[in-house]
């Protein structure tokens, strides 16, 4: 069963109590819980929970703690996604893939060839909507925290604020370095930043901005792969060289 957060604030003499609409709900009307069952929660100090409902009223819901446990601490070199923003389902498709494979941060950009363009009101709208899919791809995935998603920004804005010493962009085939072979990724290397381009690739300037700003060129290779596609592999390889999977 999927560890669903909590704040530790919600447990008081090893009682959890939720009232928060949301997570009620998909408590007791979606999964259907009964009085007795077994669930885990986890709070925002990475502590799991298994419990048991003892009580359900028509706004809340209550579990008695049978055990606890800390868990692991975090990642000594976390990975930030910076993905262009994708058409359609992608985006979140890519969103919940990185949560799953346990991605520290989530930035949308907002590119010269993305094909959405979002105002300030409708980037705040899609950040609500992509930290939404994160959470449930935390929880699904027993994950002890959730990532950062982001407001969607400009390229531009991106990369001039990316002070991340190790910074990828990837790019097409022999533009770049392979990620694999790199000698820059290392589980000891610190905080990493990965950027993705959209479907129509970066265009030169943003290229050339970006090598300016300290980023490096990293390539997957000769297979030419769909943006959401090269995401997924791309988190894959550098987390797996960070030794986070």
């Amino acid at each position: 069963m999927p560890a669903f957060f909590i704040h530790s604030k919600d447990i008081h003499h090893s009682i959890i109590t939720i009232h928060t609409p949301s997570l009620f709900q998909h408590l007791t009307r979606s999964l259907r819980i009964r009085l007795g069952e077994t669930i885990y929660f986890t709070d925002e100090q990475r502590r799991r929970y298994r419990s048991r409902i003892i009580d359900i009223s028509r706004t809340r819901l209550e579990a008695e703690v049978l055990e606890s446990r800390i868990g692991p601490p975090p990642p000594a070199s976390p990975l930030t996604l910076a993905q262009a923003i994708l058409k359609g389902e992608k985006m979140a498709w890519v969103v919940q893939k990185a949560t799953e494979l346990g991605v520290t941060r989530i930035s949308p950009l907002i590119t010269e060839r993305s094909l959405i363009k979002l105002n300030a009101h409708q980037a705040q709208r899609y950040r609500q909507r992509l930290m939404r899919i994160a959470l449930e791809a935390a929880q699904q995935a027993e994950r002890w925290d959730i990532p950062t998603v982001d407001t969607p920004c400009p390229f531009e804005q991106f990369v001039r604020e990316a002070h991340t010493p190790v910074k990828f962009l990837l790019v097409e085939r022999h533009a770049g370095e392979s990620l694999l072979a790199t000698g820059l990724l290392a589980p000891s290397v610190g905080p990493v930043m990965l950027g993705i381009g959209p479907e129509g690739g970066w265009s030169d300037r943003e290229l050339a901005l970006a090598q300016a700003e300290g980023f490096y060129f990293a390539s997957l290779g000769e297979r030419i792969l769909r943006a959401e596609t090269a995401a997924l592999a791309a988190v894959c390889l550098v987390q797996s060289r960070l030794s986070n999977l």
